[in-house]
């Protein structure tokens, strides 16, 4: 079974408050970083143990790749189709793809 953990941030802006999450999910091997977002600290992540990929689903949810990645220097980075285009700063490992996702078994990528 999965163990998911959630983590909680705001990002402030004009005339509101965003609130953002970021998803830990701890497969039997791996653990899966997912929206980082650009506005968790150092601590939040420090909680996080056996980082080994970090994931944006889209390109507007790539903001706190970099952060994440800092913390987490050997995991593995995926994106979306033309992130390696759009986002050219950072290190992408992978494009996200059913026919590339190693975690089927676990975890089904739609």
């Amino acid at each position: 079974m999965n163990n998911l953990l959630f983590l909680e941030s705001v990002r402030k802006m004009p005339l509101m408050s965003l609130p953002v999450r970021s998803t830990f999910i701890s497969l039997e091997k791996n653990g899966l970083l997912l929206s980082p977002g650009s506005c968790l600290d150092a601590a939040q992540l420090k909680k996080l143990t056996g980082v080994t990929d970090i994931i944006a689903p889209n390109l507007f949810h790539c903001g706190g790749i970099p952060k994440a990645f800092s913390e987490f220097p050997n995991s593995t980075i995926w994106g979306p189709a033309g992130a390696k285009e759009a986002k050219p700063e950072i290190r992408w490992t992978h494009e996200l793809s059913a026919d590339h996702w190693p975690y089927g078994d676990e975890l089904a990528l739609i």
